[in-house]
């Protein structure tokens, strides 16, 4: 499998203006289900509210370069994109191959799961920094 049949991992940071992080990611969590229904190759996004809410960020997952070229480049995302703009300070976007992971040892023993989650947890049940998937 060569890096342009390999899915990608897009992650955007934004650092929205002075009070309005609320009003951005409400547009986020609206619009990402239409754009994710006319985007070829999307595997879907999910979007997170930083703790201290200064930031959020998004981690999109796309078939292939081509397919995130694609969206990226359509006039549904680019009509998003103008709307994002009034709450946005700033957006930093990087694209990151799936291959690229590398596992780290740690000496700390697993995580282990609450009984009061199941594996079907949703995002919004995981905690109030996961805003939607």
């Amino acid at each position: 499998m060569n890096a342009e049949t390999k899915p990608v991992v897009v992650i955007n940071i934004f650092t929205p203006k002075p009070g309005a992080l609320d009003d951005f990611l409400a547009l986020q969590s609206a619009a990402l289900p239409g754009l994710r229904a006319g985007a070829t190759g999307s595997r879907g996004s999910r979007l997170f509210r930083a703790e201290d809410n200064s930031k959020a960020v998004m981690v999109s997952v796309f078939d292939t370069a081509e397919d995130f070229k694609r969206f990226s480049e359509s006039a549904p995302f680019a009509a998003h994109r103008a709307k994002m703009l009034q709450f946005l300070e700033k957006a930093d976007a990087g694209r990151y191959p799936s291959g690229c992971t590398q596992r780290t040892v740690s000496s700390r023993p697993p995580l282990r799961r609450p009984s009061s989650m199941t594996s079907a947890a949703s995002p919004s049940s995981i905690g109030p920094s996961c805003c939607t998937r």
